[in-house]
C-alpha cells in the first residue's frame, strides 16, 4: 500500500518536479493540458519520423523533410528588405554536393553566434522550401553533439504549442519516461496480459516515447494498437464504475459495449 501511495504521488507530481521545467515552461505545457508527470507519460506521439538515412544536400527536395550532415560555412544576422523589414539569423551550410540556407526568425543572437561557428559540423533536419531560386529550411532541428551524428534514429513527433520546439518536447517527455515510468501501474491481470500478448505498461511507455530501431512503416501501422493498449486500463475502470472488477464480478454483470474505430488483432 505504501509503495502504491508513493507511486501515485510521484505520478501526480507537478511538471516543475522535472529537472529543467520551471514555472514558465510549465505554463506553456498547460496549454496542451499537461499538468502532471503522468500526463506527460500518456502524451503519445501523433506520428514518427525516420531519421536513420542521411541525405546529401543535393538530394534535398522542396516540400520534403530529411536529415543531413553539413558544415557551417557562414552565419550572421541579416535584415530583410521591404516595408516590413525584420532581422533573421541565417546560416549557410554545405557538403560536397551543394549548399542550403538555414533561417531563424525567433532566436537569441548571442547564443546563435556562439553556437553556429564556421567550420563546425552539424546534423540538421527540417522541411525544405524555396525562396526564389534558393533552397532553405526555417527553424530546423540541429544537433551539435558528435555522438548524435553517428546514428540518427526513429523519433516521435508530438503536438506542440507556441514557445516549445519538437526537440524540447521530446527531451521533456523522454526525461519523464526515464525517471518515472517505473511508477506506472496496470490493472490488467497478468493472466489477461499473457493471454493477449500485451506488454507491461512501463515498457509500452518506453516503446512509444523512445522507439527501437523498427521499420518506420511497421511502427506507424502498429501505433493505433499501442494507443488502444495504453488506453485499456482507464477504459476498464470507466466501464466498471471507477472500481476494480474481478473475474467473478465481470461474469455476473453486463459491461458497456464500446465502438472501436479500428480492428484489434485477435489471437
Amino acid at each position: 500500500m505504501a509503495h502504491s501511495s508513493n507511486a501515485a504521488a510521484q505520478l501526480l507530481a507537478p511538471l516543475v518536479s522535472l529537472k529543467g521545467v520551471g514555472e514558465h515552461l510549465s505554463a506553456k505545457l498547460a496549454r496542451l493540458d499537461l499538468y502532471t508527470i503522468e500526463d506527460l507519460l500518456y502524451q503519445l506521439p501523433v506520428r514518427y519520423e525516420d531519421r536513420r538515412h542521411l541525405l546529401s544536400i543535393a538530394q534535398l527536395r522542396p516540400g520534403e523533410s530529411a536529415p543531413f550532415r553539413a558544415q557551417i560555412l557562414s552565419a550572421a544576422e541579416v535584415k530583410t528588405g521591404g516595408r516590413r523589414s525584420r532581422t533573421v539569423f541565417e546560416v549557410l551550410v554545405g557538403d560536397d554536393s551543394g549548399q542550403i540556407v538555414l533561417k531563424w526568425f525567433h532566436y537569441r543572437r548571442a547564443w546563435m553566434e556562439r553556437s553556429y561557428r564556421p567550420g563546425r559540423e552539424i546534423l540538421a533536419f527540417g522541411e525544405v522550401r524555396m525562396f526564389g531560386t534558393q533552397r532553405e529550411i526555417l527553424h530546423p532541428e540541429v544537433e551539435f553533439d558528435p555522438a548524435a551524428q553517428q546514428g540518427a534514429a526513429i523519433l516521435p513527433v508530438y503536438p506542440l504549442t507556441e514557445g516549445i520546439s519538437q526537440k524540447r518536447m521530446r527531451s521533456i517527455i523522454q526525461a519523464a519516461a526515464i525517471d518515472y515510468s517505473s511508477f506506472l501501474h496496470s490493472d490488467i491481470s497478468v493472466s489477461l496480459r499473457d493471454k493477449r500478448n500485451l506488454i507491461e505498461v512501463e515498457k509500452r511507455c518506453y516503446i512509444s516515447i523512445i522507439p527501437p530501431s523498427t521499420p518506420i512503416s511497421k511502427l506507424c501501422r502498429s501505433a493505433p494498437q499501442r494507443h488502444i493498449a495504453a488506453l485499456f486500463t482507464p477504459i476498464f475502470f470507466i466501464c466498471n464504475w471507477g472500481s476494480p472488477c474481478d473475474s467473478a464480478a465481470s461474469t455476473n454483470s453486463m459491461g458497456v459495449r464500446l465502438q472501436c474505430p479500428i480492428a484489434i488483432p485477435s489471437r
